[in-house]
């Protein structure tokens, strides 16, 4: 009988904040099997090859283009759904339709979703001065375009719940210590593993992109609990004729 209650009794689900910072981390690894994909495929048909022609090349680049949608609407569905919790008018359409286009222009425009893709050895001929002074500007860098990116979600926000500033402020704050993250760990790595091969540095940019997600869902997760629905004014009966 105790059995039979222990198999029927509701397993616990996972809290709101697991939720996010999973959906975070769960995007990040879609983000790596889908770029992993698209160049194993290049390389099969020579799309990789330096001399490949324009064809291939064309080929390669839209394989690129495909895995960076695929990140652009994971991440958009992933963090709609745990948003929907909280928000229950919240428009799904509008939030993809937002976060997919400031994924996909920032790829076009930089040609990478996320600065993991940095060379790892770049820090090496730097001196302690000179990296303090890089991480710093990159740092106030990234909070800006973080602010801006937070704006525009918050846009999204704003009309459904109240709290939205403080969003664009975390989602900023995100992006800053996203990049920190990134330029240590590849810094710390190439001092450790010097001149490590292709395939090893293949393996810590996925680490870094999983660290960076867990990070982002982790900075802006105050952010969604500060999110409050906005009440909508009720409707006024009719009067009678």
């Amino acid at each position: 009988m105790s059995s039979v209650l222990v198999a029927e009794a509701p397993q616990p689900k996972m809290s709101l904040g697991q939720q996010w910072i999973g959906a975070h981390v769960l995007a990040q690894f879609i983000c790596v099997a889908a770029s992993a994909a698209a160049y194993g495929i290049g390389t099969m048909i020579g799309a990789n090859d330096p001399v490949a022609g324009a064809a291939l090349k064309s080929a390669a680049f839209w394989l690129a283009l495909g895995a960076e949608l695929t990140f652009a609407v994971s991440l958009a569905m992933l963090r709609g759904l745990v948003l929907r919790q909280v928000l229950p008018n919240f428009s799904m359409l509008l939030w993809m339709a937002v976060v997919m286009a400031y994924v996909m222009s920032f790829y076009l425009l930089f040609g990478t979703s996320s600065p993991s893709n940095a060379p790892a050895g770049a820090a090496s001929n730097m001196t302690a001065g000179t990296w303090v002074i890089g991480i710093s500007v990159a740092a106030v860098m990234a909070l800006i375009m973080g602010l801006v990116i937070g704006c525009f979600e918050a846009l999204v926000l704003r009309c459904v719940s109240e709290g939205a500033g403080f969003w664009a402020l975390m989602v900023g704050a995100a992006w800053s210590a996203g990049l920190v993250l990134l330029m240590v760990f590849f810094a710390t790595a190439n001092a450790l593993m010097p001149g490590a091969s292709a395939a090893t540095l293949a393996v810590l940019g996925a680490v870094a992109k999983l660290a960076l997600g867990a990070l982002t869902g982790l900075v802006t997760l105050p952010a969604l609990k500060n999110l409050k629905p906005r009440h909508q004014p009720a409707l006024k009966p009719p009067v009678a004729a």
